[in-house]
């Protein structure tokens, strides 16, 4: 898995989201019932950056909607999740700039642990070009 375009999907995730809401009225988002705890929420993310990563790779003459159904299926299952408490959660900590930048900088922290025990400090710089 190449975490360089992990790290690259990700920002432009949240980037685009800022963008898109910050060209509207600054609006309050109350937490859902159902939120997903921070915590959790942060887990939860990393799992799907490598998800749409296993997505990205998967050959393009495979079915990619049935793998990435089948994958977030399992990841749901795993966490106790709906598609619906995902995205309301999703929604909310992304909804305030401080907050998405927080939950960006604490996925891209747990990648970057990950990282550094599969792939030694020396061998580290082939994967960042």
């Amino acid at each position: 898995m190449n975490t360089g375009k992990l790290k690259i999907g990700l920002v432009f995730l949240v980037i685009s989201f800022m963008f898109l809401n910050g060209c509207q009225k600054k609006k309050v988002v109350p937490p859902p019932p159902n939120l997903i705890p921070y915590d959790s929420m942060v887990v939860i993310l990393e799992k799907t950056f490598i998800i749409e990563s296993i997505v990205y790779y998967t050959p393009p003459d495979s079915n990619r909607l049935s793998v990435t159904r089948s994958l977030y299926a399992d990841l749901f299952d795993q966490y106790g999740l709906t598609k619906e408490q995902y995205v309301s959660s999703i929604n909310y900590y992304l909804s305030d700039k401080e907050r998405a930048e927080e939950l960006l900088r604490d996925i891209t922290d747990r990648i970057n642990k990950k990282k550094s025990k599969l792939i030694p400090e020396d061998e580290n710089h082939w994967y960042n070009e």
